[in-house]
């Protein structure tokens, strides 16, 4: 007997005829075990595979080959699981990896489908090709979800969706429907309120998938369009899209599909409500703010919206405001607390009563700060605090010589993030737009006008200005670093890609920049003067200069060396000529803070704070600093302003604090 003619399908087909010299098969009754139970763990199964490869690699592309890249496949993927790998089996999957993969999750094996990917690639009209691709269905994933709703759906979904779109007729279809419906249900079954969107469950992700089943459900034959419509319908009214479950309801009683419970359909029908009110899910902006949108009701005629507001949600709450429907549908909540839970309700009265809508909450952002950098402003002598709220809303805090919190904006600043990706969720909220000093010790502050920042900030701009933008949604919230002259009201920009730090000499008309593995030397215009190239570390590692201050009195720079800890004195010819030691650092730079003009430098690290005189002498050193560390220099007095996780000290130039105050900082 051959092997092609001994193939076990799941369904009966007329077997082609075999070639002659096709390779022996096992006997019957090994294949039979196969079909029923699974492959074989002997070496009857290697033999059986050894010799349908053997038949594929003589004749790939023949139809009757078709037939047996089904069988190979469906032997294959009964191999898979956790197997020791010194055992034969294991063995066997570590050496074919383009057939198996393993999972690292459950610590096993899972056949990728080769085979039958094969047979659809060559064969793609073969008889056996729906049931190749319903194989791949199959298959198990592998990984983990992790609570992830969108992801046990898609698990299950994915693969039948796109079989289903393929294969509508196929026998396999009525199974494709069912485990479409299962992945749905299955997955929603314990979640009550699907307009209730969590970290788990984001309620457009899986509309979104439902959306595709539907499109999908209408390409099906009309029974199994009916059993996907009905569960399509039921998830549909469950996310209150009321209209449309409407139509599927009414589809599904046209088509009268033969078995259906058609009584059951109109008692879904008649419970839908008449019109819907959908409060989609609340945004919050920031610690003050909460943005409402929901849709208008199709029927009836809205003469008010009313929006409530509540702190649990079988209260009805404060009445918030009264709309009329010529308003956008949309509320602004300026009142809401930092750190609170709300409940929204919106109501829609109309010519035949009221319309009352989901009901859904939120928690306000706390008004806690995630510090970036801090700046004392030469102009006002005020201290400014760069940060994020928990949303990543950006805030700048004034604080007060006293520390105490002056004054809060919403303004986005550019100049202090690196390696973060561009987010531009929050443009039409910020006011304003800072270009903060790389060094800490200055900013530009640019308010915004209808049209966008205006062209004062190009205007502003001498080197890098093709790097900003009037608006803030081509501007690059990140990637840049900048180099500002406060009283003048100019700056210069640098693409963060290249540039660590860069200072300006504006007398010199030169600016300095800190890079991988040396110092730049740019004019005005950003053209390249001279490099100043420095020691690698070792052969695969360069070194990093993370911090650069322009010395106006003599032309020259003082740089910090990440790798090595030290700071350098570079003279205006590009030699150096002093080298100060403080400490090597692994990760981040640390925080630094550079009087040049005073002759000393601040370092913080490793819960200690030292002040070092540009002559190398130590001054000064404190011990038992905690959280995240920021230092802004008062250069006019020769105090040092530290914030310390939330704890806000100002240093005399001994170190002694003079002000010892708190922030909302985390």
């Amino acid at each position: 007997m051959s092997a092609m003619a001994v193939v076990a399908c799941s369904r009966e087909r007329a077997a082609p005829r075999a070639p002659d010299t096709a390779p022996e098969a096992p006997s019957r009754s090994v294949l039979a075990d196969s079909d029923t139970k699974g492959p074989p763990i002997n070496d009857s199964l290697f033999a059986l595979m050894a010799a349908i490869e053997d038949s594929l690699r003589v004749r790939p592309d023949e139809p009757a080959s078709a037939r047996l890249y089904l069988q190979l496949g469906r032997l294959k993927s009964g191999l898979g699981g956790g197997v020791a790998s010194g055992s034969p089996i294991g063995r066997y999957l570590q050496a074919h990896p383009e057939e198996y993969r393993y999972n690292d999750p459950d610590a096993d094996y899972i056949y990728t489908g080769y085979q039958f990917r094969d047979l659809l690639r060559r064969f793609p009209q073969s008889e056996y090709a729906d049931s190749a691709a319903w194989a791949l269905t199959q298959l198990p994933w592998g990984g983990e979800c992790e609570g992830y709703v969108p992801c046990y759906i898609g698990r299950q979904f994915d693969p039948v969706a796109d079989f289903l779109r393929q294969y509508p007729k196929s026998p396999f279809a009525s199974d494709g429907v069912r485990y479409a419906n299962e992945a749905f249900t299955t997955a929603l079954a314990d979640i009550p309120d699907l307009s209730e969107p969590s970290e788990e469950f984001p309620p457009d992700k899986v509309q979104a998938m439902l959306a595709r089943y539907d499109t999908i459900a209408e390409g099906l034959p009309p029974p199994l369009r009916a059993s996907a419509a009905v569960t399509i319908a039921d998830l549909w009214a469950r996310f209150l899209r009321y209209d449309r479950a409407r139509v599927l309801y009414r589809e599904v009683l046209e088509t009268a599909a033969p078995g259906l419970d058609t009584s059951d359909i109109r008692r879904r029908l008649h419970a839908l409500p008449a019109g819907a009110l959908r409060l989609r899910p609340a945004e919050v902006v920031n610690d003050r703010r909460v943005e409402l949108t929901w849709v208008r009701p199709s029927t009836d005629t809205v003469q008010a919206y009313v929006v409530y507001r509540a702190r649990s949600r079988d209260s009805e709450g404060e009445h918030l405001a009264q709309l009329t429907p010529a308003d956008a549908p949309a509320y602004s909540d300026r009142t809401v607390r930092p750190g609170t839970e709300y409940w929204y309700r919106v109501k829609a009265r109309t010519g035949s009563g009221e319309l009352i809508s989901n009901p859904i909450h939120t928690t306000v952002a706390s008004d806690s700060l995630a510090a970036r950098a801090m700046v004392l402003s030469p102009v006002d002598h005020l201290l400014y605090v760069f940060g994020y709220l928990e949303n990543r809303f950006p805030r700048v805090y004034q604080v007060s010589q006293t520390g105490e919190v002056r004054a809060t904006f919403d303004g986005a600043f550019y100049g202090l993030e690196r390696y973060a990706k561009e987010d531009h969720r929050w443009d039409s909220y910020v006011d304003e737009a800072w270009f903060v000093d790389v060094t800490g010790q200055q900013f530009l502050r640019f308010p915004k006008s209808p049209s966008g920042f205006g062209d004062d900030v190009r205007k502003a701009t001498h080197a890098g200005w093709d790097l900003v933008s009037v608006d803030t949604a081509t501007m690059p919230y990140y990637g840049v670093v900048v180099a500002v002259d406060a009283a003048g009201r100019q700056m210069w920009v640098a693409q963060g890609s290249r540039a660590y730090a860069i200072s300006c000499d504006q007398q010199a008309g030169r600016c300095w920049q800190g890079r991988e593995g040396g110092i730049w030397v740019v004019d005005a215009a950003g053209k390249t003067i001279k490099e100043v190239t420095l020691p690698r570390i070792s052969s695969v590692e360069a070194e990093f200069v993370t911090a650069i201050q322009a010395n106006p009195m003599d032309h020259s720079a003082w740089a910090f060396l990440s790798r090595r800890g030290a700071v350098i004195r570079v003279d205006s010819s590009g030699a150096i000529s002093q080298s100060l030691q403080l400490q090597s650092y692994i990760g981040a730079p640390p925080p630094l803070a550079l009087d040049v003009r005073g002759g000393w430098v601040w370092s913080g690290a490793g819960g200690q704070l030292i002040k070092v005189g540009l002559d190398g002498k130590e001054l000064a050193r404190l011990t038992a600093w905690r959280g995240p560390m920021h230092l802004a220099p008062d250069t006019a007095t020769g105090a040092l302003w530290v914030l310390a996780g939330s704890r806000l000290l100002r240093l005399n130039r001994d170190g002694k604090p003079i002000v010892d105050a708190r922030l909302p900082v985390r």
